[in-house]
């Protein structure tokens, strides 16, 4: 057969159908890009499958019932029921459950819930659902990055299942589900990585027309990915900004073009304003009813007590499944201090964290510099990104240690405390960095051995093996595993009582809890956590529960006030609030205190009509006092009454004031800085005439102005260092201010306390005025 000069004759595939081997191979490279991240998600599953031993488990229960899953699960329900969390009108009755008050910019989750609440109504599936489909999207957007930063195939997709499945996905669980949900994350570090390169960020795509090129360029996938990492996490995105600074900052210093540091600034900037899009309903709220006492309240120092630290990166994972290397890492959180929320970065990870600390003292050093400078042209790509991705991790190490670059921020906000979750941005970079240099390792060998194309297809593939198996075997604890039969049966007996309650309440009925517990992030009570009020409203979507209202407004804290009257005046006051049961968790009181509540309460209402079956709670009906207040009480006067309970006037800590307890329980208020600052808060639309009284303690002789809406008066505070504080104060709606200034000698005395504070509006007398 001839052929034309210049021309080669089609080779026939062995099939015999003509198709050329260069149009296979094309056809097969085209394949191979997809093909990398369908692998990654398939194993990231069988991963995940075979860790969290699923075969075990009932998607219809949650894999976690107890702390913060519970709070995570009372959101879900709560989309699922009304299309979207900030209001649920079952808890905190009966001003329902506002959570504005503690804002949020996680969004992109609850949108999540809303579209899985399309296909069920069972917020247990939906939860373990979302956790689920969590890995292995964390593993697809984590090839997208790993192939950004040049790592070959076969190693990215064993290096993305362990992203996928790292400690810090087990650890954070169903109980932190948005942080466990990081699956944006590496988005977001695909533009750190082009900014650090010094690439644009922003413009337009060469093809189509001027829409099409904006919405497929380089500046429309910039905004899709920062936007996404805003929406998901406020802590993520915060990170985010921490990286893109350093890596805009880092160009412009290497390339001395300030073009590259605007593109990373405009970046961090559409980040932010994002992030703050995702809170504006919270902070439209704020400004229409005033901030909140106590919703999100947080001591900075908290920033160094969940920050993390070297030893802990390095050491094994929690519960490691080698005795030795679980026992090694018990001893250390169980013996020094600042255990944090025990983050670890797997073996292979943490060979990375070694490798990038070497890159960085290296180039640090003067004889580094300038061999550096002098190898520069001949560097590879890899070796180039091996010391950004090292920088960007020494910045993002140097902003989560105790007493790190974050502590300092502290004096800003102290809303963001955890900064130990870094590790996750930590273990991603680091497993890039891994990447590179196993390649870097084959293509050395290769060099040696010159093997066959075949034979170095198969040593990278062999290696990437080795990589997924070993990491997943140190990262995977069986700790991870959730405790399926106990968490049934927990489950299903609270079901079963919730049921028992329903039977004896009226439709759409209401139900006081005893002991009252603020929420959310207040301490535990004998052990039982403030999410426990949550978990009987997750069984039921008709009862009303006084519990999870947010606290640090009056309309939600009278519960605190009423609870802790004696049992005859709290029946009053809560039948009064329109309650038809009250709820006594034996556990939260203790045995002793419960007996004498369940006997007080008995006392007016008769004996309880239901108890659990383990004996926990007990249920007392208010319908014989709702009989009696009835036939006493006008409406009018039930109206009034009962706004008197569930609307009064509160007072609360203000600025430069800090809350502390003697030895006899008393509650006292410093004033160091001699302006002691107090908020009163009056849900209701008039103006409420109220009795402040409390005992101030002073060192010695001076006194005191008190300035309120409508006052300013005087205390003398005699030689002995005590003084009285009685005065009324028209409270006018929404909230005002009280000041305590100090004069005379109490400025350069040691602090003076107010003691015994209350806010009395029903002892309002002429002779105090």
């Amino acid at each position: 057969m001839t052929t034309e000069v210049g021309l080669r004759a089609p080779s026939t595939s062995p099939d015999g159908t003509g198709e050329t081997r260069s149009r296979r191979g094309a056809r097969l490279a085209l394949l191979a890009e997809p093909a990398t991240y369908v692998a990654s998600a398939l194993a990231t599953v069988v991963a995940t499958f075979l860790g969290l031993r699923l075969w075990q488990a009932d998607l219809r229960v949650p894999f976690a019932y107890h702390g913060d899953a519970v709070a995570i699960a009372a959101h879900v329900k709560t989309v699922i029921e009304t299309g979207w969390y900030e209001f649920q009108p079952l808890l905190g009755y009966p001003a329902g459950q506002t959570y504005h008050d503690f804002p949020t910019a996680d969004n992109l989750n609850f949108a999540a819930a809303r579209v899985l609440g399309w296909f069920t109504s069972d917020w247990a599936l939906a939860t373990n659902l979302y956790y689920l489909v969590g890995f292995p999207l964390a593993a697809v957007a984590m090839v997208w990055f790993l192939r950004e930063v040049g790592v070959s195939r076969a190693v990215t997709v064993a290096l993305s299942v362990l992203f996928a499945v790292a400690p810090y996905h087990f650890l954070r669980g169903v109980g932190h589900l948005w942080l466990a949900s990081y699956f944006t994350l590496p988005l977001g570090l695909v533009v750190v990585l082009r900014a650090v390169r010094g690439e644009p960020l922003w413009g337009r795509g060469r093809r189509g027309g001027p829409v099409l090129g904006l919405l497929t360029g380089r500046g429309a996938v910039t905004v899709l990915c920062v936007g996404l990492v805003a929406t998901a996490s406020s802590y993520y995105a915060v990170f985010l900004l921490v990286l893109l600074a350093s890596a805009g900052l880092a160009a412009w210093l290497r390339e001395r073009d300030w073009r590259r540091f605007v593109g990373a600034a405009v970046a961090g900037l559409t980040t932010l304003a994002v992030m703050l899009a995702n809170m504006l309903p919270d902070f439209l709220y704020e400004a229409q009813h005033g901030p909140s006492a106590t919703g999100l309240v947080r001591d900075p120092a908290e920033v160094e007590i969940y920050a993390l630290k070297l030893a802990q990166l390095l050491l094994p994972v929690p519960g490691h499944r080698v005795d030795l290397l679980a026992a090694l890492r018990s001893r250390y959180d169980s013996s020094y201090p600042l255990v944090s929320e025990q983050p670890a970065l797997g073996v292979v990870a943490a060979v990375g964290l070694v490798i990038c600390f070497v890159v960085v003292a290296y180039t640090l050093g003067a004889q580094g510099a300038r061999r550096r400078a002098e190898r520069t042209a001949e560097q590879v790509a890899s070796t180039v990104t091996i010391a950004h991705l090292s920088m960007l991790t020494f910045v993002a190490f140097l902003c989560a240690t105790v007493g790190g670059l974050a502590t300092f921020l502290s004096f800003v906000t102290a809303s963001l405390r955890g900064w130990n979750r870094m590790s996750i941005v930590i273990a991603a970079l680091c497993l890039a960095v891994v990447g590179l240099v196993v390649d870097a390792a084959v293509r050395a060998w290769a060099r040696r051995v010159q093997p066959r194309p075949a034979a170095r297809r198969a040593a990278a593939w062999s290696v990437a093996g080795a990589l997924l198996v070993v990491g997943c075997a140190d990262q995977i604890a069986p700790g991870a595993v959730p405790d399926y039969p106990g968490t049934r049966a927990a489950f299903e007996a609270d079901a079963a009582w919730v049921a028992a309650v329903e039977r004896q309440m009226p439709p759409g009925g209401a139900v006081f809890r005893l002991p009252h517990a603020g929420f959310p992030e207040t301490p535990p009570v004998n052990g039982v956590a403030d999410t426990e009020q949550l978990k009987l409203y997750l069984h039921s979507a008709t009862l009303h529960w006084s519990g999870g209202g947010i606290k640090g407004r009056a309309a939600t804290d009278w519960a605190a006030a009423v609870a802790q009257e004696e049992p005859a005046e709290l029946v009053e006051s809560v039948t009064l609030a329109g309650f038809d049961g009250i709820l006594v968790d034996r556990a939260a009181y203790g045995l002793e205190r419960a007996g004498e509540v369940e006997a007080g309460i008995a006392s007016r209402v008769g004996v309880s009509v239901a108890e659990s079956a383990d004996g926990r709670f007990a249920l007392f009906t208010l319908a014989p006092e709702h009989a009696r207040l009835d036939a006493e009480l006008g409406d009018e006067e039930l109206a009034a009454q009962r706004e008197e309970v569930v609307a009064p006037v509160a007072i609360y800590d203000g600025r430069g004031v800090g809350t502390t307890t003697d030895e006899d329980g008393l509650d006292l208020r410093a004033l160091p800085t001699g302006d002691g600052t107090f908020t009163f808060d009056n849900p209701r639309e008039v103006v409420v005439p109220v009795r402040v009284r409390g005992v101030v303690e002073a060192p010695g002789a001076g006194h005191l102005v008190v300035e309120a809406p409508g006052i300013e008066e005087t205390i003398e505070v005699s030689g002995s260092g005590l003084a009285t504080l009685d005065v009324v104060v028209d409270v006018p709606p929404g909230h005002s201010t009280l000041s305590l200034v100090v004069h005379g000698d109490l400025e350069a005395a040691a602090p003076v306390t107010l003691r015994d504070l209350t806010v009395d509006e029903a002892d309002v007398t002429a002779a105090v005025r």
